[in-house]
């Protein structure tokens, strides 16, 4: 009888868990159903400002009253520039091709938000997403101290050069030959509006 009662018990509790959790899962994607059915995408160019507010750079990342404009974009040989730099970057398993050098100002009026995420931006193309070198990252900007985001005072603003590094074996032959001629974009905001800086202008 005793195991009979434990066993309706541990049903009866386990039943009451999975409900909630069947509740809250509907919840979380309604919402994100939601967010994302009214998704819009504009575009920037080099040299606007592109306002983070009332959008968001992740899900539910705010960064009110902060602005970022992209100034210069340039693809290099990978060794080539850590080698200018005198950095020594061998220790990685697998060292990048070339390295994607997208400058920007990053300024804040007003800000209620923490600070700017840096890891929410992507820089892509038609076919390929890069991913950020979060080392090089530091080397290029030691006003970051080994931050992956930025904190600025009321009003003020700084110049960031945010590196993606880029592999060529992720990339066809003509792709590749063609990656300084291809479009290529910087996105600064995911929902509801995806802002996005078109940072090259390729020939397709």
């Amino acid at each position: 009888m005793k195991d009979k009662k434990k066993f309706w018990l541990i049903f009866s509790v386990a039943a009451v868990v999975l409900f909630v959790w069947m509740i809250r899962y509907k919840a979380i994607n309604q919402d994100y159903r939601q967010r994302w059915s009214a998704n819009t995408e504009k575009t920037y160019s080099v040299g606007e400002i592109v306002p983070i507010a009332p959008d968001f750079v992740g899900y539910n990342l705010a960064a009110e009253g902060y602005m970022l404009r992209v100034n210069r974009f340039e693809i290099v040989d990978y060794r080539a520039y850590t080698s200018a730099l005198q950095y020594d970057g061998t220790d990685r398993s697998r060292i990048p091709d070339k390295v994607a050098l997208v400058s920007v100002t990053v300024s804040q009026q007003n800000s209620p938000a923490e600070g700017f995420p840096l890891t929410e931006l992507s820089l892509y193309t038609t076919d390929m997403l890069m991913n950020m070198d979060w080392d090089l990252l530091g080397v290029v900007n030691p006003i970051l101290d080994g931050a992956t985001g930025i904190r600025l005072q009321d009003g003020a603003s700084c110049d960031i050069l945010l590196p993606f590094d880029l592999y060529r074996y992720r990339f066809t032959s003509a792709e590749w030959n063609r990656l300084e001629q291809s479009n290529i974009w910087l996105q600064v905001t995911n929902y509801p509006t995806r802002k996005i800086v078109r940072v090259n202008i390729g020939e397709e």
